[in-house]
Parts: C-alpha cells; sequence; structure tokens
C-alpha cells in the first residue's frame, strides 16, 4: 500500500459545513473550463486527505489538494504513472509469469497481488510462506515494484481438527475432504473443500476450512461444521378441489429420513403416498457411502405402487457409486415386475389391459451437486442423470380371429430421467430455474409401465398423479425472496409436458399442461414448513391446488 506525505495544512482540511449540498472536486479550480466532478463513493464526504490517497492508489502520485472552496476541493492530480511488478527471487520465471501479466496494475492493488501469491501458495499445500517488497525502481513515466517470494514447505498433514456441533467420524471427513494423516499436501482448496462437504447434505453450516501449520513442516486443518437434524419425518397433504363427479379430497404422503447414521454418512428413507383414485405407493432405501471404509458406495432400494384394482408394481434396486469431489458416478441394476388386478384383466380393444412383466434393466447415473446452501440455496447447480436399459418379459391375453391367445413376448425398453436445478442471486432476490424429464422408448407399454406427473412434488396446480405418458416433463422458474434463514417467499411457473401412450384404444397425444402461483418457506419451532397455492389455466383462479408440508427435526 502506498501511503505518501502530504502537505500539513491538509491533515486539517476538513470541511466545514457552511453551504448545503454534496460535496465535489474539480481540477483547475477558478477556470471557466473547470467542472465540479462527483465525489468517490469510496471515500468519506469532504475528507480531502482520504480524497487524495485515493487518487494516489490510483496511479496518480503527484495528486494534492491545493485548497477547500464550500463543499468542493480543489485538486491537481498530475500524470497517470503506470506500475510494473517482477518476481526477483523465490519462483521460477513460469511460476510467478500468469500473476504478473497485468498491465493495468493500480497501485492500490499491490496489497491483493501480494495476498494472490500467497493463496496460490497454500493451495498448493505450503506453509509459512512469505511474500515482501524487495524494492522500488523508477521507469520512464512508472514505477517498477520488485517482490520476494519466499514458498514454503509443503505441509505434512497431522490429521483434522473438527470443532462446531457435529457427530460425524473423522473418518467419514477424511473420505469426503481426501485429507488423511500422514500425507503430504499436493494441494489445498478451501473453497473446493467447503463445497465437497456441502454437497453431502449433511450439514447445515460448513465454514471455510483453514490450514494451520503446527512446525515448519506440518500442519493441521481445521472444520468448523454443525450437523443437519440426524432425522426428520417429513408430511405433505394437498387439497384438490372438487370436480364433476367427484367431491374435494384431500391427499398426501409421509416420510421419514434418518441421516449420517453411526457418524458415517448412511442414510435410511420409508415413504408413504396417498394419492387420488384408490392409489398409494410406498418406497424405502438405505444408502452407505463408503462401504467397507472405501470409496465406494452402496444402496439397495424397494418401491412399490398399487392403483385400485387395474394393477399393481414393485421394484427393486441396487446401485453401487463412486464419488468424485461434487461429481458420484453410479451403477445401477433394476428389476421390475407388475402384475394387472381384476379390472387390469380385463381384455379391451382386443389386448389385456395391464400385462404380467418382469423387467430386468442395468445403466448408470451421474450426480452432481455444487450449491451454498441444503435447504434454500441463493447459488449453485444440482444435477441428476441416470440411463437404463433392459428386457421386459411380458405375457398377455389379446383376440385373434375371434380367439383368445395368451401371448409372450420379450421386448427391449430404455429409460432416461433426468433433473436439472440452476440458483442464481440477482438484485436481493434468487432465480431458481430448471427441469425434469423422464422417456420410456419400447414397442409397446401398458399403463403400469408409464410415468406419471402431477402434484406438489411434480406440477403444481394439477391433482396428484393426473397424467400419464411415454415421456413427461417439467421446465419450472421460481422468483424467491429470501426473508431468514432457509425461509423464503417465492412464485413460480412450471410448465409440464406429457406424450401419453396408445393404450386401451385410445389414441397416443402430446400436450402441454403450464401452472403457476405462489408460495412460502419458513422455519418454524416444530419444523420447516411450506405452504403454496397453485392454479392451472383450465380451472381458473379460484380452483386452484394448496399444498402444505412441514418437515418435522428428529
Amino acid at each position: 500500500m502506498f501511503i505518501l506525505a502530504l502537505p500539513p495544512w491538509l491533515q486539517t482540511a476538513v470541511a466545514q459545513e457552511s453551504e448545503p449540498g454534496p460535496w465535489t472536486y474539480q481540477e483547475l479550480c477558478g477556470l471557466e473550463s473547470s467542472v465540479p466532478q462527483s465525489w468517490p463513493i469510496d471515500v468519506a464526504p469532504g475528507d480531502g486527505p482520504s480524497l487524495v490517497i485515493h487518487f494516489r492508489r490510483l496511479g496518480f502520485l503527484d495528486a494534492r489538494a491545493d485548497s477547500v472552496r464550500g463543499h468542493s476541493v480543489c485538486l491537481t492530480r498530475g500524470p497517470r504513472y503506470s506500475l510494473a511488478t517482477r518476481v526477483v527471487s523465490g519462483l521460477s520465471a513460469e511460476e510467478a509469469g500468469a500473476a504478473l501479466q497485468r498491465d493495468s496494475l493500480q497501485f492500490g492493488q499491490v496489497d491483493s497481488l501480494m495476498s494472490a501469491f500467497l493463496e496460490q501458495l497454500e493451495k498448493e499445500g505450503r506453509i509459512r510462506s512469505s511474500v515482501s517488497i524487495d524494492s522500488f525502481r523508477v521507469l520512464d513515466g512508472g514505477v517498477g515494484l520488485d517482490l520476494e517470494v519466499l514458498p514454503g514447505r509443503r505441509a505434512v498433514l497431522l490429521g483434522l481438527l473438527v470443532g462446531g456441533r457435529t457427530r460425524t467420524s473423522l473418518g467419514y471427513l477424511e473420505r469426503v475432504t481426501g485429507l488423511r494423516e500422514g500425507i503430504e499436501l499436493s494441494s489445498f482448496d478451501a473453497k473446493r473443500l467447503q463445497a465437497e462437504l456441502r454437497s453431502t447434505g449433511l450439514f447445515q453450516t460448513v465454514e471455510v476450512p483453514v490450514l494451520l501449520p503446527t512446525s515448519d513442516s506440518t500442519a493441521i486443518v481445521q472444520m468448523v461444521l454443525e450437523d443437519r437434524a440426524p432425522g426428520s419425518f417429513d408430511l405433505a397433504l394437498g387439497y384438490l378441489p372438487p370436480v364433476v363427479g367427484r367431491a374435494g379430497t384431500v391427499v398426501g404422503s409421509g416420510s421419514l429420513v434418518l441421516r449420517n447414521l453411526f457418524g458415517g454418512g448412511r442414510a435410511l428413507s420409508v415413504e408413504l403416498d396417498r394419492l387420488p383414485g384408490q392409489a398409494s405407493s410406498f418406497e424405502a432405501s438405505l444408502a452407505d457411502p463408503f462401504v467397507l471404509g472405501q470409496n465406494l458406495g452402496a444402496e439397495a432400494s424397494f418401491s412399490g405402487y398399487q392403483q385400485d384394482s387395474t394393477f399393481s408394481r414393485q421394484e427393486y434396486r441396487l446401485k453401487a457409486s463412486l464419488g468424485m469431489g461434487l461429481a458420484r458416478l453410479t451403477a445401477t441394476a433394476a428389476r421390475r415386475v407388475a402384475r394387472p388386478g381384476v379390472a387390469g384383466n380385463r381384455v379391451v380393444a382386443g389386448r389385456q389391459v395391464v400385462a404380467n412383466s418382469t423387467s430386468r434393466m442395468a445403466g448408470f447415473s451421474v450426480s452432481y451437486r455444487a450449491t451454498d446452501a441444503v435447504l434454500s440455496p441463493s447459488r449453485g447447480l444440482e444435477l441428476d442423470m441416470e440411463v437404463l436399459r433392459g428386457r421386459s418379459l411380458r405375457d398377455a391375453r389379446e383376440v385373434t380371429n375371434l380367439d383368445t391367445l395368451r401371448i409372450e413376448r420379450n421386448l427391449l425398453q430404455d429409460r432416461l430421467e433426468g433433473r436439472i436445478r440452476g440458483y442464481l442471486p440477482m438484485a436481493g432476490l434468487t432465480l431458481a430455474l430448471g427441469a425434469d424429464i423422464r422417456v420410456l422408448v419400447s414397442d409397446e407399454v401398458d399403463a403400469s409401465d408409464l410415468y406419471r406427473l402431477g402434484g406438489a412434488s411434480s406440477l403444481r396446480g394439477y391433482d396428484e398423479d393426473r397424467f400419464a405418458g411415454t415421456t413427461v416433463g417439467r421446465a419450472l422458474i421460481e422468483v424467491r425472496r429470501r426473508l431468514e434463514g432457509p425461509s423464503y417467499a417465492y412464485l413460480f411457473t412450471d410448465i409440464g409436458y406429457v406424450d401419453s401412450a396408445e393404450i386401451g384404444g385410445t389414441d397416443a397425444r402430446a400436450a402441454v399442461h403450464p401452472g403457476f402461483g405462489a408460495g412460502v418457506q419458513l422455519e418454524t419451532g416444530a419444523g420447516l414448513l411450506n405452504v403454496s397455492y397453485a392454479v392451472n389455466r383450465e380451472d381458473g383462479l379460484l380452483n386452484g391446488r394448496i399444498h402444505f408440508g412441514i418437515a418435522f427435526g428428529l
């Protein structure tokens, strides 16, 4: 930082409030060409010495204040000097060159340049590094600055020092961050480590990790963490307005999630949904991100779906995953079984409504998490994409030449499921953008194969699971106004897309279904509360859907 000597009279040239009006400065005082200029926003109004320092930091080394006239300071800036820097010792030309290619470097940026060197050396795992000014050199129209950089040694890690309120095991933190006792640090990116810890979804707050030297060659990494609630019970209710032939209906779901079991990042979840039309679903899963202490995760899950007397469906999945920083690559094997009920056994348009089917599929998925918060992110990206391929062995009754026969088929099926969310801060608001897509490709489908769309978690403004098709998707836009903590109010627009299949004599068709509304998420003593009101173009503003959800921390 450059602070040059100022004239004694200027040290006490504090403005007198003799005249109202904003402060200005001007050059060539007394001449007709002199025009008052707006006072710099980073300088206190009327502070003449700080005004001079402001311009000297910009390279006007000869700047001086000549007098104060009312609310205006007469200033002589003089020529603007350039600043050239070089490293005279400590780093090779290649190591220092990239940071010094700044022809427009200003004098006030010297401190930040030196700090950048230290940050870069810390990212390389070096401790007790130093940067100092070796000398000045007078150049033609400028000043040369010589820096001496002394890189410290790469630190040997003695371990992690964990503070805050957390029950997470050291072993889990070591595997997530890759920081293990006894390794020599080849890199230390504090922001990346913070993002990796946030991406686990286990922590309410994650402070930036700090590298603390314990000697000239050893160091520890300090982390301050606060766990999320180790478990939660989520209750979601929705009110569907009455329609012809149906009274108003309450639908809902309940889920129990246990996080970070035994401090190792394991998770257990169970969910039960009550859906319209005597339909219900059940899901359960158990996941371990580091099986047997290795960087391999495993997950087993089961899901069941019952649609009145039409059909029932069960699906079993086994997953093996590999963590790669903020991303995770997963291999999946799945078995899906569908059985018709009384209504599904009927023959309509020459074919049994729902076939007996057993499908075996395999594929892979990619997920990525990089957000600044778990419950209410304002910046970042989330991505999940899964591709499955397999065979579906099915048998069903068909009418052929006036005879009813049982036909078996072995069909190739492909499934694609994807989800993406992006969060952008803008003018005190958060813009949340996203899209969901699910696609089934098969030569033959029935009701048990289809994806469903509609409701609080997929397409707001419509009944739960109102639409079904081989391709369903949603684009969403939310504008959020943060209130306090994870609380925010929001406006949203959902645009749904459904490509329905030709089933039971019905024609296949594609349609777009927009919905919109408003809601609020509030942090309460009981838990996180979310309430929204959503409408669609078909039913009008007064016939909307009310969605209510609350997550109780355990």
